[in-house]
């Protein structure tokens, strides 16, 4: 969600031999975004929902392992 835990660029083209330039202006405009955000109370809002979030290994182990034990 934009603005919740960061900024969303959108997608990027894939092709690296050249430089897309609506690529440039989506991390120009996603920068200028970010700069707007930086030092306010939802800027502090991100930072405690970013450091919130459960990226442990915990709960897709555990979808893992169901699906191993529904192999029986």
């Amino acid at each position: 969600k934009e603005g919740y835990t960061g900024f969303h660029m959108g997608d990027f083209n894939v092709e690296c031999a050249t430089i897309d330039p609506t690529d440039v202006l989506k991390i120009a405009k996603t920068v200028a975004r970010a700069l707007a955000v930086y030092g306010t109370p939802a800027f502090k809002e991100m930072i405690q929902n970013c450091m919130s979030q459960d990226l442990s290994w915990k709960g897709p182990a555990q979808n893992w392992e169901k699906v191993l034990l529904g192999l029986n």
